[in-house]
């Protein structure tokens, strides 16, 4: 019995270091056009979060300098993230490979997007998008 478990307990493991399949891969679509399929515009899983590179919103208009309205202040080095009015959130900024990843659910919900993960002719593509885009249904139609 014991060796039995100690096989499944293997091949688990062994199932985790296979390499992932092709479809694998998430594509990024900001409103209604799908970014360039590079290191600067894929998403990341980090901590059981969507992750996307900065450039990503500034692409919607969010700027990195000072403003009057949402804020959201990330300190890669330290950890921590917090709005305008000093409010701490759980779901830091990660930098990798030169490049800063925002947690897309908190900039979304904070600057006023949205944000769905569609499949498109087969594969994945995460789509952040504000008020002037077209419905997913129509995005998926158009492409």
């Amino acid at each position: 019995m014991k060796k039995i478990i100690s096989c499944v307990l293997c091949a688990a493991l062994l199932l985790t270091f296979l390499p992932a399949p092709a479809h694998a891969v998430t594509l990024t679509a900001v409103n209604d056009s799908i970014l360039p399929l590079d290191e600067s515009t894929m998403p990341a899983r980090l901590g059981g979060e969507t992750y996307v590179p900065y450039s990503v919103f500034t692409t919607l208009g969010v700027s990195a300098s000072e403003n009057d309205g949402e804020t959201l202040s990330f300190s890669t080095a330290e950890g921590y993230v917090y709005d305008q009015n000093l409010n701490s959130y759980s779901t830091p900024a990660y930098e990798m490979n030169g490049t800063v990843y925002v947690p897309v659910k908190l900039c979304c919900a904070k600057f006023g997007f949205t944000y769905s993960s569609l499949t498109l002719q087969g594969e994945n593509v995460l789509r952040v998008a504000d008020g002037s885009a077209q419905s997913d249904s129509a995005f998926i139609a158009a492409h």
